[in-house]
């Protein structure tokens, strides 16, 4: 298959091999990643140190004996260590939330961490995040508020307000310790329209968090959240999600209701990037997917906004301003998708997404930002032309 942008590079497809195939591949991968990568010499991104913890648990499980494996370990016990305090946290959280109230259904990390790795420290995660019914998203900011959380600067907008709500799916706030929780109103970047979540909410299931209850989504549905919401490219690149849908599906394939995941991909307008996402885990992980399923997607159809958007996300920013190009792909799939579901139009228009989405309070603050971006990104595009580009090594920071 053509290799998209926001799939794992080959040193972390080495990496995830080791931590998951369950054979000789997987010490045969590690062996080849150690040829590239001196650890702990070499400095290694955080895409790489998120998976180690996996990597160290599967080769020991398989017997395999290296000294490295020390060092992994020592990673998977901090990983755990990490991991108590972040669902600590949620705990509290979530009790506040049920208080007042608010329903709340636990995606990502923590929910995954919780009902499909049976060990938490083989899943890092930074945050925890959280999803109330979009109707109550501004009385959830609310409370965070009166508990002392505040909003993550994202450039300059630092309010969620109801311009941000019906625009984005989330925001991030953090307290003065430092814990860090992503508030949902949609689950996907991608699907914020009236009802979207509605699937995942009706057929949710009980999730307890220490002593707190909540709810995650089930298993059919949190391989769809995982492919869709992995399916785009980041400057951090986005690993997990490879694992993330390996262990789902490992939970028990006749837990996965087939016909629901093509129609709730068809419902939330992410079509494309499962339908790939799940192809690629079928060449690289032997992931057990019917063929009856990729028949159904292959055969689903798919909006020119939908696929439009999807080649601009999933692949390197490109053009003199990508940025803005992923803010008006973005934008066109979002209404199209919010016309079609509602059969009205979104409450704001173009500039107010472009505000709310590159957090920018006011136009003038949009305004500045594309000249910024224009200044930033033309002269390294022609500086660029007819220069080849250096190879990426797997190993930025920590």
């Amino acid at each position: 298959m053509k290799r998209l942008s926001y799939l794992p590079s080959p040193e972390h497809e080495l990496l995830l091999k080791a931590g998951l195939l369950r054979d000789e591949r997987a010490t045969e991968a590690w062996q080849a990643w150690t040829a590239r990568v001196r650890l702990p010499d070499d400095v290694v991104d955080g895409g790489t140190y998120r998976l180690l913890p996996l990597v160290y648990r599967n080769l020991t499980e398989l017997g395999f004996q290296d000294a490295s494996l020390a060092l992994l370990k020592g990673i998977h016990r901090r990983t755990w260590y990490e991991n108590q305090l972040r669902l600590r946290s949620l705990a509290e959280l979530l009790d506040r939330f049920r208080e007042a109230g608010i329903p709340t259904l636990v995606l990502k990390g923590a929910a995954l961490a919780l009902r499909y790795y049976d060990d938490v420290g083989l899943r890092p995660m930074d945050d925890v995040d959280v999803l109330v019914p979009t109707e109550r998203a501004s009385e959830a900011v609310a409370l965070l508020h009166r508990l002392g959380w505040r909003e993550m600067p994202y450039r300059e907008m630092c309010r969620v307000d109801s311009t941000v709500i019906a625009a984005r799916h989330s925001w991030e706030f953090s307290n003065k310790s430092g814990d860090r929780v992503d508030l949902h109103w949609h689950a996907l970047f991608t699907s914020c329209f009236p009802g979207a979540d509605e699937p995942f909410w009706r057929d949710a299931e009980p999730l307890t968090v220490g002593n707190t209850s909540s709810l995650a989504l089930n298993a059919t549905d949190a391989l769809v959240h995982t492919c869709a919401h992995g399916a785009c490219w980041n400057p951090l690149p986005p690993v997990r999600w490879v694992s993330d849908a390996i262990y789902i599906l490992r939970s028990g394939t006749h837990r996965i209701a087939w016909q629901r995941f093509v129609d709730l991909a068809q419902w939330l307008g992410v079509t494309l990037h499962v339908r790939d996402s799940l192809d690629y885990l079928v060449q690289k992980f032997d992931a057990p997917v019917p063929a009856e399923a990729f028949a159904q997607l292959a055969r689903a159809p798919v909006s020119a906004e939908e696929r439009r958007a999807y080649v601009c996300l999933s692949s390197t920013p490109a053009g003199p301003v990508p940025s803005v190009a992923r803010i008006w792909h973005s934008y066109r799939h979002y209404r199209a998708l919010w016309v079609r579901r509602t059969s009205s139009r979104p409450p704001i228009g173009l500039l107010a997404y472009a505000r709310a989405t590159a957090g920018q309070p006011t136009n003038l603050h949009l305004l500045r930002r594309g000249l910024q971006l224009v200044w930033r990104d033309i002269p390294a595009r022609l500086g660029s032309i007819g220069k080849s580009q250096p190879r990426q090594v797997a190993n930025p920071t920590p």
